[in-house]
């Protein structure tokens, strides 16, 4: 049986692989999930599953935190054997988050500007509710 500090470098993780696999799986299944049970969603169907909300409702708290989890163990075996990784791991995702917040925000801007669209009712009362008298 081999221990962690045995792997070579070069090995791949399997395990990792067939939960990140999982993962994946389980978000897909929940996000089409949504489309047949009764709280919103962009899309919705007109029929409704309601044997599938338990399932949904089961889900819903851990689906991404399972997914982070993955990332970061397979990006700690990673950083086993590259320590500049994370420099250059860092700078890719730093430029995309700036390139996307950008991008989106803009264009919402942009979106609302052209077609007179506000916020939603629901949020509208919640910033007047935290508003100081």
């Amino acid at each position: 049986m081999t221990t962690p500090q045995q792997l070579q470098s070069s090995e791949r993780r399997i395990d990792l692989d067939w939960v990140r696999i999982l993962a994946f799986g389980l978000l897909i299944f929940y996000h089409v999930g949504m489309l047949y049970v009764s709280w919103g969603f962009h899309i919705k169907s007109v029929h409704r599953l309601t044997w599938l909300e338990p399932l949904m409702l089961f889900l819903n708290p851990w689906r991404l935190s399972l997914l982070f989890l993955v990332s970061g163990v397979a990006t700690r075996f990673m950083l086993g054997w590259n320590r500049s990784l994370h420099c250059h791991r860092g700078d890719r995702a730093h430029m995309c988050g700036c390139v996307v917040t950008y991008e989106a925000v803009w264009r919402i801007a942009w979106l609302r500007t052209l077609f007179g669209l506000r916020a939603a009712p629901r949020t509208v009362a919640r910033m007047e509710q935290h508003q100081p008298a």
